[in-house]
């Protein structure tokens, strides 16, 4: 319902503007007419009388150079609208390396994160970052509905959240590591929840777009390219901007790590960033200093708080939660432990339970 809103939002600003811009152009021509019928009645060749002739054939001009040239322009942006059998991989980092404004990609994960891609892509990127240009990158939620969705649609082929994940930690170390914290400021990347419906690879004013294909990978899909202002670009472009404010967008810090506060009888606390997965709607957490500080002061005698909603969180009210140690290894440890591994690329050798104080696990 609130797409649909907010898609229908969409049309009546277009055609708000539309309005706006006749409501301008028949303003401008009834000014330009009264300017030119002043001039040609004026009963003294004075001043006055020249600067409204003036201003009246320039204005008379202006409109009409308006009127004839605007389609002409608009069906030569529409010409230069191309097919590709598929996404041209090796075009886009080029124009990511050259690009002045803007990058946007939205998709579920992308190949360019991905061998043979990755660190040509990589480079590319903070080659853009070190111009100051934007890149916005939006993948799908690994662990949402639409998520295995995607993966009925393609008929388990693919291992959709696998493959966002590994995407999510492409980045994060790219983030992390390879660039600093100006450059930084520049990239954004999110995921979203909504159900995957178009392909959005944008450098300035030309994207690549197209819709996703069942059964079939769309970046090997055919593929539009086109100039952003174009109406099927202008679409797309709504539909990025729509999933990037959605309220259940999150960033990939928000995904990757959440900070924990811990309390102690004494009143001391300590706060601590840690990676987490959900099961079941219970809460794994593994940090070493996190581990060292819980068997320093002892298990029993510590609660906890997120400082921050972790991602997929329904709690609206701010839960407190104590501690246990995780110690089966079997069926249990070994599905968080492999989960870790997806999410992080890494299993750690401890984790923490969080039970919560109501009783909720």
């Amino acid at each position: 319902m609130i797409h649909k809103l907010r898609n229908s939002n969409s049309v009546v600003d277009s055609l708000v503007r539309r309005k706006r811009q006749t409501l301008t152009v028949g303003w401008l021509a009834a000014v330009s007419l009264v300017l030119v019928v002043y001039a040609y009645y004026g009963l003294h060749r004075d001043f006055w009388v020249a600067l409204a002739l003036s201003l009246g054939t320039n204005l008379l001009i202006v409109i009409a150079t308006y009127l004839i040239f605007n389609p002409l322009v608009e069906q030569v942006r529409t010409a230069t609208t191309h097919e590709h059998h598929r996404l041209d991989f090796d075009a886009f980092i080029e124009h990511v390396a050259s690009s002045r404004g803007i990058i946007c990609v939205l998709t579920t994960w992308t190949n360019l994160l991905e061998d043979p891609y990755r660190q040509r892509f990589l480079s590319a990127m903070k080659s853009a970052l070190n111009r100051n240009v934007v890149v916005k990158i939006l993948l799908l939620d690994p662990q949402s509905r639409a998520a295995e969705m995607r993966s009925e649609e393609l008929r388990w082929r693919e291992d959709v959240s696998g493959s966002i994940m590994a995407n999510l930690r492409t980045l994060d170390q790219f983030r992390g590591q390879d660039i600093n914290e100006q450059l930084r400021l520049h990239l954004e990347v999110r995921i979203y929840a909504a159900s995957p419906s178009v392909m959005f690879y944008r450098w300035d004013n030309r994207a690549y777009l197209s819709f996703f294909a069942i059964g079939r990978l769309a970046e090997y899909t055919p593929k539009l390219e086109t100039f952003v202002t174009t109406p099927w670009a202008d679409f797309v472009r709504l539909r990025f901007e729509e999933l990037w404010n959605d309220p259940t967008t999150v960033n990939i810090e928000q995904y990757l790590r959440v900070p924990l506060v811990v309390h102690d009888r004494l009143g001391m606390s300590a706060e601590f960033d840690v990676e987490y997965v959900t099961l079941e709607d219970v809460y794994y957490v593994a940090s070493s200093p996190l581990i060292r500080f819980v068997l320093r002061h002892g298990i029993d005698n510590l609660t906890a708080k997120f400082n921050g909603p972790p991602h997929g969180s329904t709690n609206i009210i701010e839960m407190e939660y104590t501690f246990r140690m995780l110690e089966d290894w079997g069926g249990l440890g070994q599905s968080i432990l492999e989960f870790f591994q997806s999410k992080y690329g890494h299993g750690p050798t401890e984790f923490l339970c969080l039970v919560s104080e109501a009783g909720d696990k």
